[in-house]
C-alpha cells in the first residue's frame, strides 16, 4: 500500500471517529439500538456546523477582548493576520473536502476542519496573550512612570 493511500486512510478514519464524537448534544434514543448507534451525515452536518458556530463566536470573543485592550492602533495592525488566518483556514478545510469529492463526507470532513482550527487559534491567542488580562486589569494608562522598587 502507498503512502499516500496509508495517509489517506488515517485521515479518514481520524476524521469518522472526530466526526462521530465531535458534538457533545446528547442524542434522542430512538427505538433500536441500531438506529442509536447511526447518525446520518445530514445530522454530523447540522451538530457540526452548531460546533463551528459556537468555536467562532468564541474566537471573536477572544480577539475583541485583545484588541480592546491593546488599543484600536494595534487593532487595526492585527487585522491583516486575522484575514490571513481566515484565507488559511479557509483553503485549508476546502482541500480536506476536496479528498472525498466522490462521496458524502466532504462536507462533515471540512466542518470537522473548520472547528478545529478555530479552536486551536483560540487557544493559541489565549496561551500567547495571557498577559491581555493584566494590562485589562491594570486600566489605562496615566502617563505617568511607576516608581522602581529597590
Amino acid at each position: 500500500m502507498s503512502m499516500l493511500r496509508q495517509r489517506g486512510l488515517a485521515v479518514v478514519a481520524a476524521l469518522t471517529l472526530g466526526a462521530v464524537a465531535c458534538s457533545e448534544r446528547p442524542r434522542v434514543a430512538r427505538d433500536s439500538d441500531a438506529a442509536a448507534d447511526t447518525m446520518t451525515t445530514p445530522t454530523m452536518r447540522r451538530d457540526l456546523s452548531s460546533d463551528l458556530r459556537a468555536a467562532e463566536q468564541a474566537l471573536q470573543q477572544v480577539e475583541d477582548s485583545v484588541d480592546a485592550a491593546l488599543g484600536p492602533e494595534l487593532a487595526i495592525r492585527l487585522q491583516p493576520m486575522h484575514e490571513a488566518f481566515v484565507t488559511y483556514r479557509r483553503e485549508q478545510c476546502d482541500r480536506l473536502k476536496a479528498v472525498f469529492t466522490d462521496g458524502t463526507y466532504g462536507a462533515v470532513a471540512q466542518l470537522d476542519c473548520l472547528i478545529h482550527l478555530t479552536d486551536s487559534r483560540r487557544e493559541f491567542i489565549q496561551k500567547h496573550y495571557d498577559f491581555i488580562e493584566k494590562i485589562g486589569q491594570r486600566g489605562p494608562p496615566n502617563g505617568t512612570a511607576a516608581p522602581h522598587a529597590r
